[in-house]
């Protein structure tokens, strides 16, 4: 048995059946839809606030789920962000006096980095479910 991953660009419309919200999904332009449960849909897709294959500011904010910050040592700042999916990135940035030393400055510096991964692991994201993960040499 082998183990396949996979991402799937879809479009949704709510959809109401047998009295249970949910929607009905698209898989590609003109296809026929599926009704599936609101559950279903939200533990699985994450739902863009752009268009034109694109990722937006606004969903590379609410990709993250929590953020924590701490000072290490006496001039460092180190921030790890849990995603909604349950992933973590870290940053840390540092100052070099400790009298300069700035929690909230140290944390937004690593905010604008993580941020900046975020978006290139939702760019990966989207690039695999616009293009699948075709090997056209084998």
């Amino acid at each position: 048995m082998k183990t396949h991953i996979g991402i799937k660009i879809i479009k949704t419309e709510p959809a109401i059946q047998n009295g249970e919200r949910g929607y009905l999904i698209y898989y590609e332009e003109g296809s026929e839809p599926i009704w599936v449960t609101r559950d279903l849909v939200d533990k699985n897709y994450f739902e863009l606030h752009s268009s034109n294959n694109t990722i937006s500011g606004e969903d590379v904010t609410r990709f993250i789920k929590s953020a924590d910050y701490v000072k290490v040592g006496e001039k460092t700042t180190l921030t790890t962000v849990t995603l909604v999916n349950g992933f973590e990135l870290t940053e840390t940035s540092s100052c070099v006096d400790p009298a300069n030393f700035s929690l909230e400055m140290g944390h937004n510096i690593n905010m604008g980095k993580i941020k900046d991964k975020i978006w290139f692991l939702l760019g990966f994201l989207l690039q695999s479910a616009v293009s699948g993960f075709s090997n056209e040499d084998e």
